[in-house]
């Protein structure tokens, strides 16, 4: 029998529990991919964005509604079409959803590093990822008809 190896604290790697502003993060993510020159960290800022950007898109997919409007009754081909339609998107959806919740955790844990400009990072990425996909969803003949409703304008345009 192998003897049971004595793990001790001084082989375990402590990272700090609070904030820090250094470019000397260390492993980010990955034990290779190590954080510790300016050009790096300035690399690591701009995948962190990017992939927060990726994450909101994912997420608003995953979100999306496929467009579920009545077909012709009589046609059962059409039926039939619309319904394999809608099974494919939400098969679509499940694999995005998978995407999207593994980028998600991966964010977490970059966060987890504690460092001040990859939490800003990731924070000013699902911001603008929110900004940028968010407004692609948006019903303008919804917004139209609340404009209407509220300054109590006809839908012709007449007071």
């Amino acid at each position: 029998m192998e003897p049971m190896h004595n793990h001790t604290h001084h082989d375990m790697i402590m990272m700090p529990m609070y904030f820090d502003a250094s470019i000397n993060v260390g492993a980010l993510l990955f034990k290779e991919w190590q954080v510790n020159t300016g050009w790096m960290y300035a690399l690591a800022i701009m995948v962190m964005v990017l992939a927060s950007i990726l994450n909101q898109f994912l997420f608003f997919i995953v979100r999306k509604n496929i467009d579920n409007k009545p077909t012709l009754e009589g046609y059962q081909q059409v039926e039939k079409n619309r319904n394999m339609r809608i099974y494919m998107w939400y098969a679509i959806k499940s694999v995005v959803f998978l995407f999207q919740n593994a980028l998600s955790y991966l964010l977490m844990l970059a966060v987890m590093t504690f460092n001040v400009g990859i939490f800003v990072a990731v924070i000013v990425g699902n911001t603008i990822g929110w900004m940028i996909f968010s407004m692609r969803y948006v019903d303008y003949k919804d917004v139209a008809k609340l404009t209407q409703q509220r300054y109590n304008i006809a839908p012709d345009g007449c007071h």
